[in-house]
């Protein structure tokens, strides 16, 4: 049975606690936001910050000993960014683009599409982060600590989420109505 007052243990919970309070201030930020700059705006820049973090949290990955610090910089900013546009501004837009007749089941597609996403991503982001890292060991390595370092080398998934994002928010840009107002 694991020991919670284990240093690990203890180390584990910090930082959780740091990233979940990035994406509450983020959330906070938005909900101060909203109205004054305006959803489209708050999405755009939360992408933004979104795709940047990503590509640098690859990049923490990349290097031949992963820089612990700035993997959790990246992730904070990622989920502060997230926080700010990404989590609450598809669901405020998805309530108010929608004639009032077609609003209750475009929301519910747009919410199944939502969560379809989301089990998609969990399913396939470790096997991606193997598939996907361009880690080269030396070759004096032994097999199982190729696999290993490989394993602790996922940086190709966030360039593929950072390029993903600015795809997304290339779209947007040409798509999402501001609906401030």
């Amino acid at each position: 049975k694991e020991n919670p007052l284990h240093p690990d243990a203890i180390k584990a919970i910090c930082l959780s606690a740091i990233t979940a309070t990035a994406n509450l201030i983020g959330n906070l930020l938005a909900m101060c936001f909203v109205e004054r700059c305006g959803r489209r705006v708050l999405m755009l820049g939360s992408l933004s910050g979104a795709c940047v973090s990503l590509f640098v949290l690859g990049f923490a990955f990349h290097t031949t000993r992963v820089n612990e610090l700035v993997v959790v910089a990246s992730m904070m900013t990622f989920l502060l960014s997230y926080g700010c546009g990404l989590a609450p501004m598809p669901w405020t837009v998805n309530a108010e683009i929608y004639p009032l007749y077609a609003r209750s089941i475009c929301v519910s597609i747009a919410t199944g599409v939502n969560w379809t996403m989301n089990v998609i991503v969990s399913l396939t982001f470790l096997y991606l982060g193997e598939n996907m890292s361009t880690y080269r060991w030396k070759d004096d390595l032994p097999m199982e600590d190729r696999e290993k370092e490989i394993k602790n080398h996922p940086d190709g998934v966030f360039w593929l989420y950072s390029v993903l994002t600015a795809l997304c928010g290339i779209w947007l840009w040409f798509k999402m109505p501001e609906t401030k107002g």
